[in-house]
């Protein structure tokens, strides 16, 4: 499957240890979602992205992800998030990839504030990445 990503899946760290292996350079493209916002969400330190006509956001288009991989990012984003299909532009190409967007109902409230990778890795990322070895340990000892 081909997704995109926006958020802390940008990490080299966190996207090795979601999907269980390091995904390597040439896996990862630069990409954009047109139309659409990423924006900070009450409460969390993640973000999440919004339709938006004047914005567009720069992610990484992976697309040599397994079922299993795949099974691991759905299990990362919970119950907060749906996989929808999406144009992106890489490489002056626009194609079809999958990106997790807050459910409606899940609670995720967005704000009016751009979120900033540069700024969650500063602030946020040591211990995102805590916390994120503690449940996949605790997710493998089940």
């Amino acid at each position: 499957m081909r997704f995109f990503f926006f958020g802390t899946l940008l990490d080299d760290e966190v996207l090795s240890i979601v999907v269980g292996r390091n995904v390597s350079t040439q896996e990862k493209r630069p990409a954009i979602l047109p139309s659409h916002r990423r924006v900070k969400a009450q409460g969390v330190t993640y973000p999440i992205i919004v339709p938006n006509e004047k914005y567009e956001v720069s992610g990484l288009l992976v697309s040599s992800l397994s079922s299993t991989e795949s099974q691991r990012l759905i299990e990362y984003e919970g119950a907060n998030y749906e996989l929808v299909t999406r144009p992106v532009v890489c490489a002056g190409r626009q194609q079809q990839a999958q990106i997790f967007v807050p459910v409606k109902a899940g609670g995720l409230t967005p704000l009016d504030e751009d979120w900033s990778y540069e700024e969650w890795r500063r602030l946020h990322r040591a211990g995102f990445v805590a916390r994120l070895r503690q449940w996949k340990t605790a997710d493998r000892a089940v």
